[in-house]
């Protein structure tokens, strides 16, 4: 009789505890960073980048906020929790304006991941 309660005490009460403390998503990029290659110049150009991205731990994934460098580029992602297995991802329009030459952006993706905070880029060059 005494085994069994050990038992059922660990069935019920120590292992939840050790499966949920393992549970946690998990946020990985097919590439952070996209390089858009050479656009010719044109008036109120906006250049659309997706990044792909796919939820590969154990719990749903959230993105709280997607940050920019600069206001020229302006940041779309879902609200909504990522459930594990899951792709999506995050869209960035780029509005050229007047900007000729090397282009270098920089994102910070903050999402409740271990890693709290993931840092993407795009590039290229307008002609």
């Amino acid at each position: 009789m005494k085994y069994y309660n050990f038992g059922l005490l660990f069935i019920f009460l120590i292992l939840p505890l050790l499966c949920f403390g393992q549970l946690k998503p998990v946020i990985e990029f097919d590439k952070k960073t996209l390089d858009f290659g050479t656009i010719k110049y044109q008036p109120n150009l906006e250049i659309k980048i997706k990044f792909y991205f796919k939820n590969t731990g154990s719990a749903p994934l959230v993105i709280q906020n997607v940050n920019t460098s600069c206001m020229c580029t302006v940041p779309y992602w879902t609200k909504k929790p990522i459930s594990v297995g899951t792709r999506d991802y995050i869209s960035v329009v780029f509005k050229v304006k007047e900007r000729i030459g090397i282009v270098r952006k920089t994102f910070f993706v903050n999402t409740n991941c271990s890693e709290k905070e993931v840092v993407l880029h795009i590039k290229g060059i307008i002609d």
